[in-house]
């Protein structure tokens, strides 16, 4: 169990430290710091986004309006999955579709963990680690790492990765 937590750790931490190249590289204070704690008050699942999770993430960055996206997506608020969406991002997967992924697989959403986030103009990569649990502590061998994109419009960040919802549209038989 030890040397699994150990390759877990050395896996998300090389994931961590890679970047883009030619692009801003946005540091995170506390890469320990987990938007979703082991243990929550008032019996709330571990792996709810809680709001003062997001509120630990800085207003106005890729990585808040990633947190209200995957909350929102926890919760099954298919209204502010979409609003927290890019719209270039709803032209290709419609809307319709995104509603219906919400609804078959909000509670699948699982913990996250933020890495860190290149900035490149108006494009976001924002690196997590998806946390999943067996009862109240974190399951080393059911995590996986991501790079999500965000995209900025006007003075809003949104869901970005296309990709990224098409594999979950899949995964969850949400077809167009």
């Amino acid at each position: 169990m030890r040397r699994t937590s150990a390759i877990t750790f050395a896996v998300l931490a090389t994931a961590a430290s890679l970047a883009s190249c030619g692009a801003q590289e946005v540091a995170v204070e506390d890469p320990a710091v987990t938007a979703t704690p082991a243990s929550t008050p008032d019996g709330v699942p571990p792996q709810v986004l809680t709001a003062a999770a997001i509120r630990s993430t800085q207003d106005g960055t890729p990585e808040r309006a990633l947190f209200q996206w995957w909350q929102a997506g926890q919760f099954g608020d298919a209204d502010a999955v979409v609003d927290l969406t890019a719209p270039q991002i709803l032209e290709s997967f419609d809307e319709s579709r995104l509603r219906r992924l919400v609804r078959v697989g909000r509670n699948s959403f699982a913990g996250l963990r933020h890495f860190g986030t290149t900035l490149d103009g108006e494009t976001a990569r924002v690196r997590i680690g998806v946390v999943r649990y067996r009862g109240s502590r974190p399951d080393p061998g059911a995590g996986s790492l991501y790079t999500v994109v965000m995209r900025r419009t006007g003075d809003a960040w949104g869901f970005g990765d296309s990709l990224y919802l098409n594999d979950l549209a899949r995964a969850y038989g949400v077809e167009r």
